[in-house]
């Protein structure tokens, strides 16, 4: 049997958990654009902090947490805005997946999560 992939909508309670993702990710980017560099490339641009206190308020957002075993592992924020009078854009500002959680779904049912939404 394979792992269960949970999602969750983020609330109020995880701004501890949705900040060490954060950091995680931060981490791993800040890492990876060194070593672009490094070989010449260059690096990734600056990841803005995610402000924790508005998560789940703001209307035309969503913020998911991706669990295994209970255990938040991922993450994905993303909010719409109004291109025009007919015309409505979503856009996903954070999708993160630990490393040890990666390749069991969690990202790919982030991804269709926000797809639906």
């Amino acid at each position: 049997m394979g792992v269960q992939v949970q999602l969750r909508p983020v609330d109020e309670r995880d701004a501890a958990v949705v900040s060490e993702l954060c950091e995680h990710m931060r981490a791993e980017l800040t890492a990876a654009a060194s070593r672009r560099t490094q070989l010449g490339h260059a690096g990734v641009p600056e990841v803005e902090r995610v402000p924790v206190t508005t998560l789940g308020d703001a209307r035309g957002s969503l913020a998911l947490l991706g669990l295994l075993e209970g255990v938040p592992v991922g993450l994905v924020l993303a909010d719409t805005r109004q291109l025009d009078a007919s015309s409505l854009v979503a856009s996903i500002q954070v999708l993160y997946v630990e490393p040890l959680a990666r390749e069991v779904g969690v990202g790919e049912a982030l991804m269709d999560a926000t797809t639906k939404w």
